[in-house]
């Protein structure tokens, strides 16, 4: 079984640091642009292993094409944004708009980056940004740290649910 997951947000929102730590156990403070990359494992869910096809799409708006090829190929989309950062969240509800609207109702799941950080006002409304993510928006919401790894494995065996629950609506 493969899948072929996209991982989407707005650029510098830790995109690319969730993946390296995910593929690679590893924090990189340095920010580096990301034009685009692709990366494959497999994820064991439920004792059925998994291929993913992981694409790790750009952030930047001179990156719209390679966005749209993404939503076009892919079976299901991580959408990232900074739990710092609310600018990044709304560049994340926005594509989710853009992926319903070219595919339709499809699996989704929002992800909140810096998990780690404890002093922002931002941060103390994520439990009502996740309600709103799972009741208005309808998508899975985690709460992850690319600095310590915490939540990120449970992510992505929890996309594949998500995903195998709705392949098998008749």
């Amino acid at each position: 079984m493969r899948l072929r997951v996209a991982v989407m947000g707005a650029a510098a929102c830790g995109k690319t640091s969730f993946l390296k730590q995910y593929l690679q156990k590893i924090f990189q403070q340095t920010y580096f642009v990301t034009v685009g990359e692709t990366h494959n494992t497999t994820v064991e869910v439920e004792g059925q292993e998994v291929d993913l096809d992981i694409w790790d799409t750009p952030g930047g708006r001179y990156f719209e094409a390679l966005r749209m090829r993404a939503i076009q190929n892919c079976d299901a989309f991580l959408l990232v944004y900074a739990m710092d950062d609310f600018a990044s969240f709304e560049k994340a509800t926005a594509l989710h708009e853009d992926i319903i609207e070219m595919k339709g109702p499809i699996t989704t799941v929002f992800i909140g980056t810096k998990a780690d950080l404890k002093s922002s006002q931002w941060l103390e409304q994520q439990h009502q940004l996740s309600d709103f993510v799972s009741r208005t928006i309808g998508c899975a919401h985690h709460e992850v740290s690319a600095k310590t790894g915490s939540g990120i494995s449970e992510v992505f065996v929890d996309i594949v649910k998500q995903w195998q629950k709705g392949q098998k609506k008749p």
